[in-house]
């Protein structure tokens, strides 16, 4: 099959050990290398197998085995592990049921069920974050995303402590209100079924406030003037809440983020539709989007032992220095795995493409 994207595979770090992360959901998170269990939060050893260099890595199961017996797993239930035919140790256990399907009958169910993990790692507590490693906050954007994924496998609940304490129309993580978060934000209460909280009338106020007189909403989006996609985002959040969203303009101008927009592509004027941009090779989730919002039949990727399928690199605003109890290599090549939109983006486009 022709490759209709560039090769977004996880990118070479020389250094860089094989790794498998571990703790779905609010769960503390734990990886796993060189044969070595250790907690995210301080890179401690949980326990070391003897011959746990030669593990085999199974990321589409969720799980690390060694002899052909799971040594380090994870269930609906709780995190595992055991050494040798000792009792399995219960690790880490989750405050809320964790719903994890195999897409049996699905083509490509092995990277659906590897992205879908990435996804349900992605957490710091209760707030979903980009990526563990680097990322202390959360971001709307990548929430949303990844909440359409979770509508998909009924694994929303996990947002919902984290969505109802919101009482912010926008996350500031770029230094800025960026307008896009207010539809994301009202679409993450939305999917919740939060739609009559104040904070979803607090944003629906701030977008008429920022709505200027050329149709767009002030403001900047990832650096730059993006407001078709701000708007497209924006009556999505409000139809998510079941509230009027007639009064949002669309408006038809050049947008390389337009193309990102394809849950309701229609919404996508000419002039934006045609905007199809040569994307930093570094953010690999713009590249799905738009890939997605084309329609283009895409080759699925494989799980690839000790490599997680999502990834960014040198953001801007990523704290790569956290990287350093994993790997220095990684935290020197700025380079952090998984990645939430990634991952979300990913997933989406080869569950639609499959469906």
């Amino acid at each position: 099959m022709k490759r209709l994207l560039p090769d977004l595979s996880f990118p070479p770090a020389p250094g860089a050990p094989a790794f498998q992360l571990f703790g779905l959901g609010d769960r503390p998170k734990h990886f796993f290398s060189d044969g070595v269990l250790r907690r995210l939060s301080d890179g401690a050893a949980v326990h070391e197998w003897r011959h746990g260099a030669a593990a085999l890595f199974r990321p589409d199961l969720l799980r690390v085995e060694l002899d052909g017996r799971p040594i380090v797993w994870e269930d609906e239930e709780a995190l595992w592990w055991r050494d040798g035919a000792a009792a399995p140790v219960r690790l880490a256990a989750s405050d809320r049921p964790i719903a994890l399907p195999d897409f049996a009958g699905r083509p490509h169910a092995a990277a659906l069920r590897a992205l879908h993990a990435e996804l349900l790692v992605c957490f710091a507590g209760p707030a979903p974050v980009p990526n563990p490693f680097v990322y202390p906050t959360a971001w709307r954007r990548d929430a949303a995303m990844a909440a359409l994924v979770f509508e998909r496998t009924g694994n929303l609940p996990l947002f919902a402590a984290w969505a109802r304490s919101l009482d912010d129309p926008f996350d500031r993580n770029n230094g800025c209100e960026e307008p896009d978060n207010l539809g994301e934000t009202l679409f993450l209460l939305g999917a919740l079924g939060l739609g009559d909280a104040p904070l979803a009338a607090r944003c629906e106020e701030e977008a008429k406030r920022r709505l200027g007189a050329d149709g767009a909403l002030a403001g900047t989006v990832d650096g730059g003037r993006h407001a078709v996609y701000a708007a497209c985002w924006l009556r999505f959040g409000l139809e998510a809440c079941g509230r009027d969203a007639s009064w949002v303009p669309i408006p038809d101008e050049p947008d390389a983020y337009g193309p990102l927009f394809w849950m309701r592509r229609e919404w996508v004027g000419p002039r934006a539709r045609a905007t199809l941009a040569a994307y930093d090779g570094r953010y690999p989730y713009l590249w799905w989007a738009q890939s997605h919002f084309l329609r283009r039949a895409v080759p699925a990727p494989v799980p690839t032992p000790g490599r997680p399928l999502s990834w960014e690199q040198a953001a801007s605003m990523a704290r790569y220095e956290a990287l350093a109890p994993l790997s220095s290599a990684l935290a020197a090549a700025r380079l952090a795995a998984p990645h939430a939109w990634h991952a979300a983006e990913m997933f989406l486009h080869l569950f639609d493409q499959n469906g």
